[in-house]
């Protein structure tokens, strides 16, 4: 929930969803290697540093102002995508905004397959994927103490 009104502490993190189609289907992917690389410490953690998007990786509108106000950071679906898929598998974002998911796919050679009911943010989309995608390590780590 936003804090607009600043009456209380401003939320830290972010909860993401990894579901799978029914309880039967239990397969899933999920590379523990990968994951120790982006995780605090010796283990991976559930806790990344990440910057939020700025710059040219921040989709803006006709007039300079953000395309959409909670652009997901292209490393944060970089550390997903390579810790929960492999090379051809096929990533689905239902609520695409302005497209990082599929964008940070393609670059990792996944399949997706986008949602996204609003025109001003599929107009981003396809302005975005003009361009091949071209991802950028962010080597942040620090540890807790």
């Amino acid at each position: 929930m936003p804090n607009w009104l600043g009456v209380r502490f401003t939320n830290a993190t972010e909860s993401i969803i990894w579901a799978t189609k029914n309880k039967e289907e239990k397969k899933y992917f999920f590379d523990k290697e990968k994951a120790k690389e982006f995780g605090i410490g010796k283990v991976g953690a559930n806790l990344w540093l990440i910057p939020l998007c700025t710059g040219k990786e921040r989709l803006k509108d006709e007039e300079g102002k953000k395309l959409h106000a909670t652009q997901k950071p292209q490393e944060l679906l970089r550390r997903i995508i390579l810790s929960t898929s492999k090379e051809g598998d096929l990533i689905l974002d239902p609520l695409a905004g302005v497209g990082t998911t599929g964008y940070v796919a393609k670059a990792l050679n996944r399949n997706f397959v986008m949602i996204e009911k609003e025109e001003k943010y599929t107009e981003g989309i396809r302005r975005r994927f003009q361009n091949p995608p071209v991802l950028k390590e962010t080597k942040i780590r620090k540890e807790l103490e």
